[in-house]
């Protein structure tokens, strides 16, 4: 379905002028499909990594963001609703 979607969104984008609110559609759907694949990907491969591995390199994941997060949280643009 995911598909079907990024294919009809680049599709508009021949035909159509692009304007923002339309590139920023197909990005979106572009790096969630992108995520869902990964995270299909990822999710598989806890027997063959291990699962002390598939653990540790999530947990660093989640810090790594949170360091991210707090340290660019004063560069946001919108930082309410």
């Amino acid at each position: 379905m995911a598909g079907s979607a990024l294919l009809f969104s680049v599709a508009i984008m021949r035909f159509v002028q692009p304007s923002s609110a339309l590139q920023w559609l197909v990005l979106l759907l572009t790096v969630h499909l992108q995520g869902r694949v990964s995270g299909a990907i990822w999710g598989g491969s806890g027997v063959i990594v291990g699962m002390k591995n598939y653990v540790g390199l999530q947990i660093a994941f989640v810090g790594i963001g949170s360091v991210l997060f707090s340290t660019l949280w004063r560069d946001l643009k919108a930082k309410t609703g």
